[in-house]
């Protein structure tokens, strides 16, 4: 079968990483239960002679030989996936980077890596301008596709050889063992249920309730790595499954620290020396992060149940990829999700900090009669900084917006409520969001924008998508600068940064207000819309408890920016918030 981009972007080799780890750990004990068998075989020889001596020894003797050989065979294979996981993981990188690369830049990958450019593009103006500028665009997308051609080459020859490495490694160990006493393989239900890893969320929804009570609790003790991140499965199922890899990913390294006598920062610094790979050291600092983000949410929300709905420690280089629930999605009759910006991650600590839980109180406040769920959702690969390069290129949004639609509508497929979904994105978050909604079809109510840079693949509201009575609300105080970067794209196609201002009238959204009260910079201004008390944040509250009606009658709306025209001189952008005085002090 060709490979293709679609399988490569799906694959996910940084497990094999984590496969490896569980194989070293396997590797030691067996190493371990060796030494002590060896010992005991020694002892009987010592104190037990004749015929049925002879036997039993010649018995154990013939396991240990066993033990020895899958002992060398476990390590080749931990050596094989820790080698073809560091390919396949860089490999994978470049071809997800050089497509989202080429898609912002306005070209079209075809799933077998064949570029072409986007209709109705910038670069499909560009090609339109002349037959020179045509041939230079023709040359570049031959280039292109010759490219992720070679990518995808060798993306295939590390998969074959790692599948070859692996089936070498094991190749002389004993099968006979691994038949039951009448010569046939093992029943599958020793195994517990076959969980539908290539399942679309509403089978494996229909799947998981297919299963028994003692079934679920059994896949989830089973096969906690491939519970925890399946679509379809109940939230607080997952979590639980996530819960538990998160804490084997504490227990393996605190362990290892504990036998070898060092201390878990002596392991940080050198982990092949302690028996474990950068991998495991990556998995334990994120695990930590994750739990300590569990444990703050709880503290500060007087024990609201947290649940950890994605957990994949090792995800953008060791940046993580987790989203992290304060109340349960399923349950919840109102479900938003916060979506940060630039400079956050999972390593960042943008977890334990107070969004999230800001939006979860306020947002209870403004209706205490129905459930809330606030997702704290870092499942993206934001960049760095506000000097990164990256943050006034749309890849990073688009890459991001896929994985944001596809969570969030998991959610919908195991919600029991018919909840309302809100979704608010903060800075380059709010790019995202767009994209999400206008490039991967994310079913949301209403959507929230905040300190947004630009909308990038919505240019008005409508592209949004979403249901009838659903809006596209927007706060953007008047002093900050990030607000400013955005630009309309529908006259030449070319803009500013990231796209549509959604502050300005015509492009369709509300308005709210967002102004931030008291001395501050202007960029304690773009970080401050979350803020207890501020206007923003109230305002967020409204929304996401289904109560939008009420903006107006609150005093929340705010005017929308304008073009201003006067004559002989060029049109001056209007932001009538600017001489507004910001209020405070707003609460529930």
């Amino acid at each position: 079968m060709t490979l293709t981009i679609t399988a490569v972007r799906a694959s996910r080799p940084g497990e094999l990483s984590r496969i490896g780890l569980d194989v070293a750990e396997a590797v030691g004990a067996l190493a371990a239960h060796t030494s002590s068998h060896r010992a005991a075989v020694h002892g009987l020889r010592a104190t037990w002679h004749g015929p049925a001596s002879d036997a039993a020894t010649g018995v154990a003797e013939s396991m240990a030989e066993r033990m020895a050989v899958v002992h060398a065979a476990l390590t080749r294979l931990q050596a094989a996936l820790h080698t073809g996981s560091a390919a396949l993981t860089a490999e994978r990188t470049a071809i997800v980077h050089a497509v989202d690369r080429l898609d912002g830049q306005g070209w079209s990958v075809a799933p077998d890596g064949s570029v072409s450019v986007q209709p109705g593009s910038a670069l499909a103006r560009f090609a339109a301008a002349s037959p020179v500028d045509a041939i230079r665009v023709r040359v570049l997308a031959t280039n292109h596709t010759a490219r992720l051609t070679e990518l995808l080459a060798w993306f295939d020859e590390s998969d074959r050889r790692l599948d070859r490495n692996l089936r070498d490694a094991v190749s002389d160990v004993p099968t006979d063992r691994l038949r039951t006493a009448s010569g046939d393989p093992p029943d599958s239900a020793e195994h517990g249920p076959a969980v539908p890893i290539d399942g679309d969320p509403v089978e494996v929804r229909d799947w998981w309730n297919a299963l028994t009570p003692a079934e679920r609790i059994r896949v989830v003790a089973e096969q906690p790595d491939q519970i925890g991140g399946l679509d379809g499965v109940p939230v607080s199922a997952r979590s639980d499954a996530n819960v538990r890899v998160m804490n084997r990913d504490v227990d393996r390294v605190e362990r290892r620290a504990a036998v070898t006598g060092g201390t878990v920062d002596q392991l940080r610094a050198n982990a092949e020396r302690f028996g474990l790979t950068p991998a495991a050291v990556t998995r334990y600092d994120n695990a930590l992060r994750v739990r300590a983000a569990l444990a703050a949410n709880a503290a500060k929300t007087g024990g609201v149940p947290g649940f950890l709905y994605v957990y994949e420690p090792e995800a953008f280089g060791g940046e993580g990829r987790v989203a992290v629930a304060i109340g349960n999605p399923d349950e919840a009759d109102n479900t938003t999700v916060v979506v940060p910006g630039a400079g956050n991650g999972v390593n960042t600590g943008w977890l334990t900090g107070d969004d999230a839980v800001n939006v979860y109180e306020e947002t209870f406040a403004a209706d205490p009669s129905r459930k809330l769920s606030v997702v704290a959702w870092m499942g993206y690969d934001a960049p760095d900084s506000l000097l990164d390069p990256q943050i006034a290129q749309p890849a990073q949004a688009r890459h991001g917006g896929n994985l944001l639609a596809n969570d969030v509508n998991a959610l919908d497929v195991t919600n029991s409520a018919d909840s309302h979904v809100t979704v608010v994105g903060h800075s380059y978050g709010s790019t995202t969001v767009a994209d999400a909604c206008a490039g991967y079809d994310m079913r949301a109510d209403d959507v929230v924008l905040i300190g947004s840079p630009g909308t990038d693949l919505a240019r008005t509201a409508d592209d949004f998508g979403l249901p009838p009575g659903g809006q596209v609300f927007v706060g953007a105080a008047s002093t900050d600068p990030v607000t400013y970067v955005g630009g309309d794209t529908r006259g030449t196609g070319v803009g500013v940064a990231l796209g549509a201002d959604p502050a300005q009238a015509d492009f369709g959204a509300t308005r709210i207000k967002a102004e931030v009260a008291g001395l501050s910079t202007p960029w304690d201004d773009h970080s401050g819309y979350l803020a207890l008390g501020g206007e923003s944040l109230y305002g967020i509250a409204e929304i996401a408890s289904g109560h939008a009606d009420l903006l107006d009658d609150r005093g929340l709306i705010a005017g929308e920016r304008h073009t201003v025209g006067i004559p002989g001189m060029p049109d001056l952008d209007f932001d009538p918030e600017l001489f507004r005085p910001a209020t405070g002090g707003h609460a529930h």
